[in-house]
């Protein structure tokens, strides 16, 4: 951060890691060696997929030439409109973070349950059901969808076909 005048730090959801709360004092220390350095560090309430939309929504913000501090202002207020959900491809995460039981973990598994999941608007993960991606979206607001497979990156061009089509259907 240190060789850069103005920094963006983007972190895991500060309720899931203290990554957020590691990237602060990172953050003043920097500070403390060159207190002219502009560095900001997002708490983006979310995890993988909603950081790379955050990132992604940065880069557009930088690219258009704002201020630091509007960038700050802009990306900050897109924090808390923006919503996370994801499907996960196994329980075990869950079983072992104590969010389901060893039973649950073991019935979800054999049954091939996978819950969609998301955040309340806060970065806490919670068990989402939704009817239909129109309900999900009731409220009218925008959506972008993020799709990302950690292990198998083939295995997003399925799910993103698939959202495309529902979209599509939905206009």
């Amino acid at each position: 951060m240190a060789k850069q005048p103005e920094s963006f730090v983007i972190t895991l959801s500060s309720k899931l890691s203290g990554s957020y709360n590691a990237a602060c004092v990172g953050r003043d220390i920097a500070l403390e060696a060159d207190p002219s350095l502009k560095i900001h560090v997002f708490d983006s309430e979310s995890a993988s997929a909603g950081e790379t939309r955050i990132a992604l929504f940065l880069r557009d913000l930088i690219d258009a030439g704002l201020p630091f501090e509007e960038i700050v202002e802009k990306a900050t207020a897109f924090i808390a409109t923006m919503k996370t959900h994801f499907v996960l491809e196994d329980l075990s995460h869950l079983v072992k973070n104590g969010r389901i039981s060893r039973a649950a973990g073991l019935i979800g598994t054999v049954l091939n349950i996978r819950p969609i999941m998301g955040e309340n608007g806060h970065g806490e993960l919670r068990r989402v059901v939704y009817k239909s991606a129109q309900r999900a979206n009731a409220d009218g607001a925008k959506s972008a969808a993020a799709v990302k497979k950690r292990h198998r990156p083939q295995g997003a061009k399925p799910a993103r076909e698939r959202i495309e089509r529902a979209r599509q259907r939905g206009k």
